[in-house]
């Protein structure tokens, strides 16, 4: 026999993890119509190339063995800090990669594409290019564990003022089996029913929000 309060957490944690496994499903959505924002980083990156560039023309320049010694010194410091600070970078952009199976990055932004629509103007029927997230294009059907039932026969049996639970055998059928039910503990229909908390509708609004950015872009 078991602690009925053991049995219970069992039960519970069997379900969160089947739960957990159906949220792992739901972030797949990031991954169909999300990508990370990259713009920034190579923006810096290109950055840093020009600036290298500008300092190895200086220091390549034929100057007398005394002429701004001082300079010179500080363009080397300053070439091999951004070397370094150029390495970094491409490092970290390395790792990323092979880490955002574990982790979510810390910029996303909506995978886009073109569609058009037909405008009347002036000079007649024109098609308008109206950029569109994906993501409004698509019903979203996200899964989750909504409730669950549990029904069972147990015996149950109090002990050290604990309450022990454990699955009946299969009914007797000699007169000695009888006798040694009559013994046995008591029994009784368990039913367990575990409704989760909703979460919040942050990915709803987050499309409501592109569905209005989407309807102010279509021509009337």
């Amino acid at each position: 026999m078991i602690k009925f309060d053991a049995f219970i957490n069992a039960i519970h944690t069997a379900i969160l993890s089947a739960n957990d496994s159906l949220i792992d499903k739901n972030l797949d959505i990031l991954e169909n119509f999300f990508e990370v924002t990259e713009e920034e980083s190579e923006e810096f990156q290109s950055t840093l190339d020009e600036a290298l560039a500008a300092v190895s023309d200086v220091l390549n320049q034929e100057r007398a063995p005394k002429q701004r010694r001082l300079a010179r010194e500080k363009l080397v410091t300053m070439r091999e800090t951004l070397e370094g600070v150029r390495s970094s970078l491409s490092k970290q952009a390395a790792s990323r990669e092979i880490s955002n199976q574990d982790t979510l990055p810390d910029k996303l932004k909506p995978k886009m594409t073109t569609i058009q629509f037909p405008e009347k103007t002036a000079s007649g029927v024109v098609m308008s290019d109206v950029r569109v997230p994906l993501i409004t294009l698509v019903p979203l059907s996200m899964t989750q564990v909504s409730e669950v039932k549990f029904r069972t026969e147990l015996e149950i049996q109090s002990e050290n003022d604990e309450l022990l639970v454990s699955f009946p055998s299969s009914q007797s059928t000699t007169p000695d089996d009888q006798k040694k039910e009559s013994s046995a503990p008591a029994r009784a229909t368990l039913e367990i029913t575990l409704t989760p908390h909703h979460g919040t509708e942050g990915l709803k609004k987050i499309v409501e929000g592109y569905e209005k950015v989407l309807r102010a872009q279509i021509p009337h």
